[in-house]
């Protein structure tokens, strides 16, 4: 492939920044193999059996189950079968493990074997492979995979079980081990064999630090032509998982060479043993200096070689492996690359006046970045709660087309096709990273398309020290890609509830004797998550001395992360990595504290949910302090983005962004938890319908912003609910949320959504 530079002109920023136009040099590609083909071959056809135990991945062995054999075409008939169609095969899970197998066709000893299965599931749990020679023997464990909770509709899962010389004709069928933590059905969506699949991705972690990687086990060998542009080098991030295997042996070699048709030169030559060595079991940065090529049409060439002594992850088998090879997809990286890198900060259930530029307490570090940037004051996410707002900001599209989060009944794993920011600047060249400490944004949820790191921090049920580790995942990140041009998005779950922030930072927003007071009450039994789950049932009976230490907390937690995005901000100065980036700072949702007679989120479309804060810090101070009153929406973020990277906008449809005229002043959210709704701010206008009731409210934010008095319907009515059908239309589907996914429910209690 020849990398060929060029100047693109970026559209004009979409949310209301006009006059600003960029020049940026397409300096920075990924590079695809040009000599590794994938081929997919459909798996043969095998009998029904139902033996009287199996094996299942992890410590439980010898449970009672069944043994469910399907084809590639997914047709079957037992007792398990709930559903058939030409594509899919529906399963009944009833607390017991099932086993899904199918014969393997005659395989190439050099070639190397994965599975492509599409699956939905309930709880989840962990997927096995296991395998055996032939039909008269038992089935023998391989490995585990990852763990795969929630519903996956549709979702390719690329499960990979080499190594490569084991299998060839000795293994006559694989096993996919459905564990008995599913509970009511499982869907499969086709089953295929993958050959050679060194241009898989699939994302892996080391160390705590995931990566979406190409698989490479055993020896392999992938090519690029490519001609090399000034200051030209190759990025890569390259390890050895040590979890497969049984025993260690010389560890892995990574080779790579640049070949110019007359001389092959070696730049890289490194021996890895993740098993053997513990520095080696995290991530490795490579880049490449390709400067005595500038100019020049090469090849190069990435190998992995096992060493000698190492044994296969198949038990009794004597054939050489490897730790595992993995490595990120090599980025071509030129210097100067003029293009900007982008931070995306998403601080979760932050109000817009909690930050003191919008009326609230000193917030120092979130304050200052306003006073660089421009400040929005109208804007909207598009959900009051994670799930669709943070899709909807990610991608541009709303929740009624995504689909994630649409109310309890819908999706619960963002649709692939799903137009990511992050996926069209990876793919645009940009180096890509996510660091999140929400649970429920995460690789299970969907949410690490495009992703070259996706950083999934601890989750602990205090929450007490959210924030710095995700500024710290950051820095970490940067350290081992200093190389531009990057997009980080950054989710801090504070100051979600239960509102721990750490002592110093609640001291500061409650004192001491309110603190003794609600500390000697009857609802608080000596730790803020007691109070919290005590008052949430009856939040109208609270007292007001209740009410503001619990908004003590919350303020104490605002201060707590506006600190550490204090840090984060610090480091990157120092690293010299804010020079040339786009700060992006907003919230995913508000909070409520019994404005309209509740707490927390996801309840309603009122203001206190919705409308949030936007700070936008353009490179060299741009716009220094400007405040803009136009209401905008986060469904303009994501085209804004790639406007500014010289991208085009979205992938086309109706909701891709560019089809919400800001001189209109237009703003909408849509499917609270509890129920469908859907608003729409047209200011000073605000219409909020409720679907199941078919009943709305408009009301006038310059004179009611509290939105406790409705207007009289009328004209602006029927013309706000006009465009609220040409936007969604109106038979878009009214769900109960008695049909909710059961692991999502799950998910939310634990969270605190749902009671």
């Amino acid at each position: 492939m020849i990398v060929n530079t060029a100047r693109m002109i970026a559209r004009p920023l979409l949310l209301p920044l006009p006059g600003l136009l960029c020049l940026f040099l397409l300096a920075s590609c990924e590079l695809e193999p040009s000599r590794s083909d994938l081929r997919a071959v459909p798996l043969e056809s095998i009998s029904l059996g139902l033996p009287d135990r199996v094996s299942l991945p992890g410590n439980v062995a010898d449970m009672p189950g069944a043994f469910l054999a399907i084809t590639s075409r997914l047709r079957a008939s037992s007792e398990f079968v709930q559903e058939r169609t030409p594509d899919s095969l529906t399963l009944i899970m009833s607390g017991k493990p099932l086993r899904v197998t199918a014969t393997l066709p005659a395989l190439d000893p050099r070639e190397l074997a994965g599975l492509r299965i599409g699956y939905r599931g309930s709880l989840g749990g962990d997927l096995g492979i296991s395998w055996r020679e032939g039909r008269e023997q038992e089935f023998k464990r391989a490995f585990a995979v990852a763990s795969m909770p929630g519903n996956g509709v549709g979702v390719v899962r690329e499960l990979l079980f080499g190594p490569t010389r084991v299998l060839g004709n000795r293994i006559s069928e694989i096993g996919i081990d459905i564990p008995g933590t599913e509970v009511g059905t499982v869907t499969l969506y086709g089953v295929e064999l993958l050959l050679r699949p060194g241009r898989i991705r699939h994302h892996v972690s080391l160390d705590d630090q995931l990566r979406e990687v190409l698989s490479a086990r055993g020896g392999l060998r992938l090519e690029w032509d490519c001609r090399v542009p000034a200051g030209g080098r190759l990025v890569f991030d390259y390890g050895t998982h040590p979890g497969m295997r049984v025993s260690h042996g010389d560890g892995t070699r990574f080779v790579v060479e640049v070949d110019d048709g007359r001389n092959s030169t070696r730049i890289l030559d490194a021996w890895l043993s993740a098993f053997a060595v513990p520095a080696h079991r995290g991530w490795q940065a490579a880049s490449l200096d390709l400067s005595a090529w500038v100019g020049r049409q090469v090849t190069l060439r990435l190998m992995t070689e096992p060493g000698p002594a190492a044994h296969s992850i198949f038990p009794g088998s004597a054939d050489p492996d490897d730790d595992d090879p993995l490595f990120t997809v090599p980025r071509l990286v030129a210097d100067p690359d003029t293009r900007p890198n982008f931070l995306m900060i998403v601080i979760d259930t932050l109000r817009r006046d909690a930050l003191g530029v919008y009326g609230g307490g000193p917030t120092p570090v979130l304050d200052s970045l306003a006073t660089a940037g421009v400040r929005f004051d109208r804007a909207w996410a598009a959900g009051s709660w994670t799930h669709p707002s943070v899709a909807s900001l990610l991608s541009g599209w709303p929740a009624s087309q995504h689909g994630l989060g649409y109310g309890l009944a819908g999706a619960t794993r963002l649709d692939p096709r799903t137009p990511l920011i992050a996926a069209s600047l990876h793919d645009a060249g940009w180096a890509t990273a996510a660091v999140s400490n929400n649970r429920i944004v995460s690789i299970e949820e969907g949410f690490a398309a495009g992703f070259t790191s996706f950083d999934q921090r601890p989750f602990d049920e205090d929450q007490v020290y959210g924030a710095q580790r995700v500024t710290r995942g950051a820095l970490q990140w940067l350290d081992a890609h200093p190389d531009g041009p990057t997009f980080l998005y950054l989710h801090y779950f504070d100051p979600h509830d239960r509102y721990q922030a750490p002592p110093p930072f609640t001291r500061a927003q409650v004192s001491p004797a309110l603190n003794k007071r609600v500390t000697d009450s009857s609802v608080r039994a000596g730790r803020p998550n007691t109070f919290m789950s005590s008052v949430t049932p009856d939040a109208r009976a609270m007292r007001p001395d209740e009410l503001e230490y619990m908004q003590g907390l919350y303020q104490g937690e605002v201060a707590y992360v506006d600190h550490w995005v204090g840090k984060l901000l610090a480091g990157m100065r120092e690293r010299g990595a804010l020079a040339n980036t786009v700060v992006v700072v907003t919230s995913d949702h508000g909070e409520e504290f019994l404005e309209h007679e509740g707490l927390k989120h996801g309840h309603t479309l009122y203001d206190e949910l919705i409308r949030v804060p936007l700070i936008v810090v353009l490179p060299g101070a741009g716009r220094a302090g400007e405040v803009v009153d136009d209401a905008v929406s986060l469904l303009q973020v994501a085209p804004m983005l790639r406007s500014m990277a010289g991208l085009e906008n979205g992938t086309g449809g109706l909701f891709d962004g560019s089809s919400l005229p800001l001189a209109q002043n237009w703003a909408w959210g849509e499917g609270p938890l509890v129920g469908p709704q859907r608003a729409l701010v047209q200011w000073p206008y605000k219409l909020i319908e409720y679907r199941q009731a078919q009943l709305s409210d408009l009301y006038d934010l310059a004179g009611d912003p509290g939105e406790l008095e409705p207007l009289q319907a009328g004209p602006q009515t029927v013309r706000m609910t006009a465009i609220l059908d040409s936007l969604v239309g109106v038979d878009d589907g009214v769900q109960s949320a008695m049909d909710a996914d059961p692991a999502l429910l799950e998910k939310l209690k634990a969270m605190g959504y749902v009671h």
